[in-house]
């Protein structure tokens, strides 16, 4: 007899709308490929009253029961009343219905947020539930279900197939994998209102994904010793005073504390700690760190004795100190603090962590007279050493010594003290000294950072933002220095320590670095490559060669009038002189550098540990100096700063930054039409024939629509190795005048720009095919121009535009590589107040008609110049960071419902608007927003 899978489905009118239909969809055509597809029968049941819920287990008889919709946590589950409303059923009594079919029911899973309370509810008399112990997103609740199933239709048991599903939401890249939890009927009920004193909190932070394998063994194994561990995410929107079930008044026999270097700075987890009565067992459980607690959890938990974890080889270890610890918990009393006042919705936004300041700050101004070295202390105090031993510097151990001995002379006598000391220096020479590796015996945390004198020199830590940054990475194989495999793991590193996902722009050549910086604006520059002396070896490219000095650099940043925090690593010769123009240029700048190619690793790790770091301090000088303390010798480190000594903080308005920046890459990262245009271009017969492809894409200047070509070269050479199609790009740019005649116009630019007035168009694209070594090989090239449209020549667009395929169809056409596709982009940027929709559409229709040659169109329907509802909506559900900032779950404000909002009141999702709404209420408590709601 076949399996019947029982689905019933339940999206009442006055809730938000949620995919129900793709998630049984995707359940079925999952079962309908299964190899054991013949032991299986679904039955869909859709906008279930109570009443329909009974009948169907009634006709249905099934097996399974896979309930989707909305949870109400303690309240009961949404099912829909008789004019397609929310109707709450409560726990006990949905406990009761499945009891009086336990017989036939093996297993129910109630993929709904907050449906944990109902599932153990339902574990009293069905061998296997499956709840939800948080908000769980459409794409998360689809990617288990699908994965559940799919494990269910290959024969695996129920165990397997929950596992699966988790698995299935981690490799989405969905922080949701802990939600779904299994309740056996076989496990210690926790649902019961007098539940047994053995219950153990285990507390942990939504900061903490990497310790996820360490919750679930130590949960398991508790399990196993008859405890009922309660894994309490600190951000999940119940009442911390009490982390056990909601229909228990118990208090808990201990809580589990996990620290780790992702997990010391949550502030709802510091909260939980100050609350504590001192009647609980503490034990402070350290995943994979080592360090000193920071403010307040050194106070909150230091004296409680400390369990550690360093790998799965410690689990046996573990498990035998936790029950070692329950069994004599060894309570300690913990100091209350004073209740804190409540922040105001109109702070800033919390910065990343709280730093501890240094308790001394010091300089000392240093300069080189005749044959010595003179410092001046603050008091005024002048101390001089002979120059001689140290100049020139060859890095020997006794000019090491010497300087160590020489500031030694000049500090105070401050033992086990925490002390920052800035040298400050105009001299060259002197700015190249390794500082920061001579630290006198006896002192606790010595930082010391290199500055120019003529910097007002300013104790404390000043807040920078690293929200907006721009890789310069080659990728030219002459470099030998795997560029391609660096920038997929500087993308990781961002998006995993800085929050900054989605896609990074990446440049290659020294022609498109000093483009992107007037475009991109950055606040972060990261450089990776070969280096002999001050000179990168970059990509050479049509606009001229591959080589660029560091001087060079910091007079572009100077022109563009930005001064970000930039970040080197180098490998070659490596600097022999002090770059004063990039060091005055920017706020901070590191150079991490190796002469021996066998220590590219190195470089890659120790950014990373930097970067990490971030999460214990926001101190980044501090950070870089420790770093540099701890690597390997022939890895050379230098430090400037320029003013304050950076923290990495979000403060005021670089938050709204940081949000314009995060919205920007939710756009800009749209999986579906990113695919659209993927497999437009990579087709077999196109690569099979010469091949030329147009698409157009419009949007006004928040947009950012020459952003995109960039983001499609990722997707065609980078993110498909298998498959990755060479791009050779190539870039115009033009500002559309009413007196100027298109033809002359356009011609102009190309011969500009590609032909620079001497060569024909095939001899340039044989030329890059030779140097690339891409001739007779699958390949791309993309020509990417940028129309800017203002608002008088709206209508005269399409004239331009027609020029623009001719000048394509006729110059191009016939020169087109062997085995090439010929890619021509017109990014159309409009006016902010204008809508670029029916530019959009311009665009698509000439193109789709234009008789001249065989123009092939992708096509783009949409304008890049709003956000979709959706895309809202999933930005606030998988970004607690905003969602936090926002007070959406103190005004029990769901994602969708304020997506919704936001996408009317900005008609229709105008990027600028929708940013600035987003940010008032930021700003403000949500009042207005309150008072328009029905």
């Amino acid at each position: 007899m076949a399996t019947t899978i029982l689905i019933l489905a339940a999206n009442p009118l006055d809730s938000t709308r949620l995919r129900l239909d793709q998630e049984v969809r995707e359940i079925e055509d999952g079962l309908d490929r299964a190899k054991q597809r013949d032991r299986f029968r679904v039955e869909s049941k859709w906008a279930v009253r109570p009443r329909d819920v009974q009948r169907a287990l009634l006709e249905d008889d099934p097996t399974i029961v896979h309930f989707c919709g909305h949870g109400g946590g303690s309240e009961g589950i949404a099912f829909e009343d008789d004019q397609g409303k929310t109707k709450l059923v409560q726990t006990e009594a949905l406990a009761s219905l499945f009891e009086l079919f336990a017989e036939k029911i093996q297993c129910v899973v109630l993929n709904a947020c907050y449906s944990e309370t109902q599932a153990r509810a339902i574990a009293r008399h069905i061998p296997y539930v499956i709840g939800m112990n948080n908000a769980i997103g459409d794409k998360a609740a689809i990617e288990f279900a699908v994965a559940f199933y799919d494990a269910i239709g290959a024969g695996k048991p129920f165990e397997f197939a929950y596992k699966l599903g988790k698995v299935a939401i981690q490799m989405a890249g969905i922080p949701e994998h802990l939600t779904p939890v299994l309740i056996q009927a076989s496990s210690p009920a926790s649902y019961d209102t007098t539940p047994p004193a053995n219950i153990v909190n285990l507390l942990y932070s939504h900061r903490n994904q990497p310790d996820a394998y360490v919750i679930e063994s130590l949960e398991r194994d508790l399990q196993t010793r008859g405890y009922q561990p309660v894994a309490a995410f600190s951000q999940r929107s119940l009442d911390l005073d009490s982390a056990t079930p909601p229909a228990s008044n118990n208090k808990p026999v201990a809580e589990i504390v996990f620290l780790s270097a992702q997990s010391l700075h949550d502030p709802k987890l510091q909260q939980r700690l100050e609350r504590q009565t001192g009647k609980i067992a503490l034990i402070p459980l350290r995943i994979s760190f080592t360090g000193n607690l920071p403010e307040p959890l050194n106070k909150l938990l230091g004296n409680h004795p400390h369990l550690s974890w360093q790998s799965p080889a410690d689990d046996a270890v573990l498990l035998e100190q936790v029950l070692n610890r329950l069994k004599n918990p060894q309570q300690v009393e913990t100091p209350i603090p004073p209740e804190s006042e409540p922040q105001d919705v109109r702070s800033p936004l919390p910065s990343l962590s709280k730093a501890s300041e240094p308790e001394h700050w010091l300089s000392l101004v240093v300069e080189q007279k005749a044959n010595n070295i003179i410092m001046e202390d603050d008091a005024g105090n002048t101390h001089k050493a002979s120059a001689d031993c140290l100049l020139p510097f060859n890095g020997s151990t006794q000019q090491l010594t010497k300087l160590t001995d020489m500031l030694a002379d000049c500090m105070p006598a401050m033992e086990d003290k925490n002390i920052r000391l800035r040298v400050m220096t105009d001299d060259p020479m002197l700015a190249m000294l390794p500082w920061h590796k001579a630290k006198p015996v006896g002192t606790a945390n010595w930082v010391i950072e290199t500055g120019p004198v003529l910097r007002r020199y300013t104790p404390g830590l000043g807040a920078i933002s690293l929200t907006t940054p721009l890789l310069l990475i080659p990728a030219g194989h002459e470099h030998a220095i795997m560029g391609d495999k660096h920038y997929a793991a500087m993308q990781d590193y961002f998006a995993s320590y800085l929050g900054i996902r989605g896609s990074i722009p990446r440049v290659t050549s020294p022609a498109q670095l000093r483009r992107e910086l007037g475009l991109h604006q950055p606040d972060l520059l990261y450089v990776y490559a070969r280096c002999n002396n001050d000179t990168l070896e970059l990509d050479s490219d049509h606009e001229g060669d591959g080589t660029l000095t560091l001087t060079t650099l910091g007079e572009w940043l100077e022109a563009a009038e930005l001064r970000p925090a930039i970040l080197c690593s180098l490998i070659g010769q490596g600097l022999q002189t002090y770059p004063e123009t990039l060091a005055n240029s920017s706020n901070l700048l590191w150079v991490q550098q190796t002469r021996r190619d066998s220590r590219i690793d190195d470089l890659e790790t120790s950014l990373a540990n930097v970067l990490e770091g971030l999460a214990q301090t926001e101190d980044l000088a501090y950070l870089i100096q420790q770093q540099d303390n701890n690597t390997r010798r022939d890895l050379h480190h230098y430090l400037w700063l320029n003013g304050r000594s950076p923290k990495v903080s979000l403060t005021g308005d670089d938050a709204q930054r940081k949000l314009r920046a995060a919205l920007l890459r939710v756009m800009l990262g749209r999986t579906e039409l990113k695919d659209r245009l993927y497999s437009g271009i990579y087709r077999s017969e196109y690569l099979n024939t010469p091949t030329l492809l147009v698409y157009a894409v419009c949007g006004d200047e928040m947009a950012c629509t020459f952003d995109f070509p960039a983001q499609l070269q990722q997707r065609l050479q980078w993110d498909d190795p298998e498959r990755s199609l060479p791009v050779i790009p190539f870039y115009f740019h033009l500002d559309i005048h009413p007196d100027t005649d298109a033809f002359d116009m356009l011609d102009t630019s190309l011969s500009q720009g590609l032909l620079h007035g001497t060569h024909d168009i095939d001899t340039i694209f044989h030329r890059e095919l030779t140097r690339r070594g891409l001739v007779n090989q699958d390949c791309c090239i993309t020509l990417n121009w940028m129309f800017r449209v203002p608002v008088s020549m709206m209508e005269q667009v399409t004239t331009w535009l027609d020029v623009w395929a001719e000048i394509l169809c006729s110059d191009f056409a016939a020169y087109i590589p062997e085995r090439c596709i010929l890619l021509g982009a017109v990014c159309l940027q409009t006016d902010k107040d204008i809508d670029p929709q029916p530019l959009q559409k311009a665009a698509n229709d000439l193109f789709s008609n234009a008789p001249k040659c065989p123009l092939r169109l992708i096509r783009i329907k949409e304008a890049l110049g709003k956000l979709e509802q959706e895309e809202i909506s999933d930005f606030l559900q998988y970004n607690q960071h905003w969602r936090k900032a926002l007070q959406l779950d103190e005004f029990r404000i769901t994602p969708n419902d304020y997506a919704n909002w936001i996408y009317t009141q900005t008609g229709q999702g105008s990027f600028d608007s929708a940013v600035r709404l987003i940010w008032q209420q930021y700003q403000r408590q949500y009042q207005d927003y309150l008072s328009q709601q029905p």
